[in-house]
């Protein structure tokens, strides 16, 4: 496989698991909310309101670093590399999907020829004579 392909892959794999992870924060705030409005109880609706509120809330602030992350490693951005890496270090207790994306992320990023890709110097950019 390509050094582009493994670089592409990992961006893809984590901006998936991240819109999965915010799918399923709002699955589970449509389920607990729609359970406290079955059950008719107020005390039940604010209660699962608010549980469901904050379990898509920490669902989504823990989706954000992938979602940056796989954005910025498809745009080849300089510090991308080393972010993920960090992240999918954090992904390894995130079992068994997160784990598996954990390794995957490591194993594709510490090849020598995606360093070589990902840290390369930035082009400098030619000034306009005046």
């Amino acid at each position: 496989m390509k050094p582009e392909s493994h670089i592409q892959l990992v961006g893809i794999l984590h901006l998936v698991h991240s819109g999965l992870m915010i799918l399923i924060g709002l699955f589970l705030f449509g389920l607990l909310t729609g359970i406290g409005v079955f059950t008719g109880d107020e005390d039940a609706f604010l209660v699962l309101g608010i549980v469901g509120s904050v379990a898509i809330g920490i669902l989504f602030f823990l989706s954000v670093p992938g979602i940056i992350g796989g954005i910025a490693l498809l745009r080849h951005a300089s510090w991308s590399r080393i972010f993920m890496i960090v992240l999918g270090a954090l992904k390894l207790i995130d079992i068994p999907l997160g784990t598996a994306l954990g390794v995957y992320t490591i194993y594709a990023l510490l090849r020598p020829e995606v360093i070589a890709m990902l840290d390369r110097p930035a082009k400098p950019t030619a000034v306009a004579p005046v």
